[in-house]
Parts: C-alpha cells; structure tokens; sequence
C-alpha cells in the first residue's frame, strides 16, 4: 500500500511545510522543518469499504416489492433482509474489534 500513495505523501508533506513556513512568519515564531516519521498510516478501513452496499436491479424498493407479493412470500423476504442485516453488524463489529 506504500507505493500507491506515495506521491499524496509527499504532496501533502509539501502543503504542511507551506503552512507551517506562513504561519511562521505571518506569528514571527521560527520555523523549524518537521522530520516525517511514518507518513500516512491506515488504522481501520474507511466506511464506505466496510459498508455493505445495496445492489438492485429493480428501481423499486425491496419493501415496495413485498406489498405486491403473498404474505409468506413477504414473511420469508423479510426476514432474509433481516438475517443480512444481523451477520453485516456482526462483521462491523469484528472489523472494530479487529481494528
């Protein structure tokens, strides 16, 4: 993972400099250069990787659909999407754990 964001590392470490040289002189404080240690450090993957996106061929809601269908065809929907529900928290959970 290092390679693919090395130039945002080195870019943003051109940013920090920049502001810490103007704020240097716009305070009169001296300027003194930072020794970047680790770069940029990942301690959990961001939401939206661990979010478990929707994927829907249909452009009505999953509960719009279940108005139409038989009861127990509506029951049975309905408790899958729950049971998707409970192992994707119980995944959230892990990667928290984890991370």
């Amino acid at each position: 993972m290092p390679c693919l964001y090395r130039n945002h590392e080195k870019r943003a470490a051109e940013i920090i400099s920049a502001v810490r040289k103007a704020a240097a002189e716009i305070f009169d404080i001296p300027y003194r250069t930072y020794a970047q240690e680790c770069g940029m450090e990942f301690t959990r993957e961001p939401y939206w990787v661990r979010h478990q996106w929707k994927a829907s061929l249909s452009p009505l809601p999953e509960e719009w659909i279940d108005r139409l269908v038989p009861k127990r065809v509506c029951e049975r929907r309905i408790r899958r999407r729950i049971g998707e529900q409970i192992s994707g928290l119980g995944k959230t959970l892990e990667a928290y754990t984890a991370g």
